[in-house]
């Protein structure tokens, strides 16, 4: 009946794709790069590329300033660290950013609010099917070749599906 035909969930792509997009490697940039003729910006984009990795590299591996120190110092005086507590109308940060750039995301992942992050509009006519389907394909359409390998990666045959 539906032979050959495939699905994918596009709920857990868009948290994953959207949460953690996948690093591109080189050879995937070279790739992207084929299609532009002019050879001068490729081979600026290719330094370019070499550069940030490099950056990276060098920031994640520096070794420590401070010596580290293994025991315990005898007599060293025990610190006690008070507790703060916050008034109910405090504007003390709730949550911690342990990077210099916050990852942006969707609001949620209900597809009007990853349709209005992907596409910068909101979905009109949205929980109709079809504006729906259509919303829907402008997403994987924004998220491009990262999506339809997440796809091929993840396909199920339809029949399979219980």
């Amino acid at each position: 009946m539906l032979e050959g035909v495939y699905c994918v969930d596009s709920l857990p792509a868009f948290r994953q794709l959207l949460l953690k997009p996948p690093k591109r490697t080189l050879p995937q940039v070279c790739k992207e790069l084929e299609s532009i003729e002019d050879d001068e910006i490729c081979l600026k984009a290719m330094v370019l590329y070499e550069d940030s990795e490099k950056q990276s590299q060098e920031r994640n591996e520096t070794t420590p300033k401070k010596p580290i120190m293994s025991g315990e110092v005898p007599n060293a005086p025990k610190k006690v660290r008070q507790r703060r507590v916050f008034q109910g109308n405090s504007t003390a940060a709730r949550r911690l950013t342990f990077s210099d750039e916050e990852i942006a995301k969707p609001k949620s992942f209900q597809l009007g609010d990853v349709y209005e992050f992907l596409v910068g509009e909101q979905l009109s006519g949205a929980h109709r099917a079809e504006n729906d389907s259509v919303g829907l394909l402008e997403c994987i359409l924004k998220l491009g070749n990262t999506f339809f390998e997440y796809a091929d990666d993840k396909a199920v045959l339809f029949s399979s599906i219980k």
